[in-house]
């Protein structure tokens, strides 16, 4: 892990106002598809957005409904670059997680189920509300 020090911090080139993520869940597999609503802050900063990721391989990625041609982005291992990006826009990505990660996220997942299905209401005082 690389560390940041708070002297080598730059502000952010982009804001992200909204994310809607659907996740489709298969045995060797998950697809996510993230839809995140994108805004420049400094309209005289750079043009591209960097969205970090670990352990995912890109299927799609499009700008406005536009599928983005790779000489559009760079992808590395871990991080995404979208360049020439306009002042205000959607960016759908849509990822696949590896089967490790998707048994983690399955679990993940149930494990917040099951816990929110056991959690009983009570009182200021710790008593049951009834």
């Amino acid at each position: 892990m690389q560390v940041k020090k708070r002297l080598d911090y730059q502000a952010p080139t982009f804001t992200i106002d909204n994310v809607n993520l659907a996740f489709d869940l298969a045995p060797d597999a998950t697809h996510v598809t993230s839809q995140l609503t994108v805004s420049r802050i400094d309209p005289n900063a750079l043009d591209e957005l960097i969205l970090d990721g670990h352990d995912l391989a890109l299927i799609s990625i499009l700008l406005d409904g536009v599928t983005l041609n790779e000489s559009q982005y760079d992808l590395s291992d871990n991080n995404l670059i979208v360049r020439r990006l306009p002042a205000c826009c959607t960016l759908t990505i849509v990822t696949k997680i590896s089967l490790n990660l998707t048994l983690h996220l399955k679990g993940y997942i149930l494990h917040l189920i099951l816990s929110a299905h056991s959690v009983k209401p009570k009182g200021f005082d710790g008593s049951p509300i009834i």
